[in-house]
């Protein structure tokens, strides 16, 4: 029994150098504080994106063979596709992009609104913000692939292989 206590009170003790070796108190754990219960049961685990600021989670999800992404708990509109590597937020924490499909056509989503539909959504290609809000992404359009940002298309070197990102749909279940 003092063979047991004392292994108790050496793992306490090692414990709490540990403890103060990284920094950590009881004060600086108990100002941890939840942002938001998120529910993966029917999400995509890796899809999940915590703005810059820690204040707001997004993440795709499925209902059947529809797709959608959830921002802070509320439910977006269903989609046939969702591309990968999006949801995002915009450096200033107020906006939430991505990508969806519908019907075959590709387009992204800024805050609910959806843009120009496009015939895919280059495969790698990453959504990005810039430092006034708008956005930046290659789209394939026709037998063209092209950069999108708010000023219109420019076309790209034709002679990348580009591919359409085919993100998560039931097409590539």
């Amino acid at each position: 029994m003092l063979k047991k206590n004392l292994v108790i009170l050496f793992v306490c003790v090692a414990l709490d150098f540990v403890m103060v070796m990284v920094g950590w108190t009881a004060e600086t754990i108990s100002s941890e504080k939840l942002i938001r219960k998120v529910d993966f049961s029917s999400g995509i685990a890796e899809s999940l994106t915590v703005s810059p600021d820690n204040m707001h989670v997004a993440y795709g999800a499925r209902k059947g063979n529809k797709w959608f992404v959830v921002v802070d708990g509320q439910e977006g509109k269903q989609y046939d596709g969702l591309t990968s590597g999006t949801p995002i937020f915009s450096p200033d924490n107020k906006r939430v992009a991505y990508g969806a499909m519908t019907e075959k056509k590709w387009f992204v989503v800024v805050d609910g609104q959806e843009g120009k539909q496009y015939d895919g959504i280059v495969k790698g290609s990453i959504i990005k913000f810039n430092p006034d809000g708008s956005i930046y992404y290659l789209a394939i359009k026709g037998n063209g692939t092209y950069l999108v940002t708010s000023q219109g298309l420019t076309k790209v070197d034709s002679e990348s292989k580009a591919t359409p990102n085919v993100g998560k749909s039931e097409e590539t279940k």
